[in-house]
């Protein structure tokens, strides 16, 4: 799967098994390193889930702090 983000690489290693996943990162700040971790589909989807908590937990954050802004703001 490519997209817009080249830094991060997730590939099938095995097509007839669907159960084995390489991510590769390539991080810019330190062009010709790469990081390489195997996860099986399980998991996979518990990074996943578990990516998406700390999205869900950061974006609460940033939200609150938005809204105290604002309601320092209101005359």
């Amino acid at each position: 799967m490519s997209d817009e983000n080249s830094n991060i690489l997730v590939e099938i290693t095995d097509a007839s098994e669907f159960h084995c996943f390489r991510l590769t990162f390539n991080p810019r700040s330190a062009p010709g390193q790469r990081i390489e971790i195997m996860l099986h589909a399980r998991s996979l989807v518990d990074l996943i889930h578990k990516c998406s908590l700390a999205l869900c937990d950061w974006q609460k954050q940033t939200t609150d702090q938005l809204l105290e802004i604002l309601q320092e703001r209101k005359p």
